[in-house]
């Protein structure tokens, strides 16, 4: 086979491929697992982020004080994350 008959051979397969994939991609059932995928990116982004804490954010001294400040100021006991978005 030429080498133009073979990159000829691939192309179409990938173009096939593509169609396929972009077929796909309007489908309901694509969408509702690229939801599922987001929540769970953003589930374990909270996680890690309560587990690691604010580390690289602008101001972070300021708010991490006052944030402190916030969370003993109810009956004096430290209060987490979670707790305060439940709250």
């Amino acid at each position: 086979m030429s080498p133009s008959r073979s990159a000829e051979k691939q192309a179409k397969k990938l173009d096939a491929k593509n169609k396929r994939k972009a077929a796909f991609a309007c489908t309901r059932e694509a969408k509702r697992r690229r939801l599922q995928l987001k929540r769970e990116r953003n589930e374990d982004d909270e996680v890690k982020g309560m587990r690691e804490g604010d580390t690289y954010e602008s101001n972070i001294g300021k708010i991490s004080h006052v944030l402190r400040q916030w969370m003993t100021g109810r009956g004096g006991r430290m209060m987490t994350k979670m707790a305060i978005l439940r709250n």
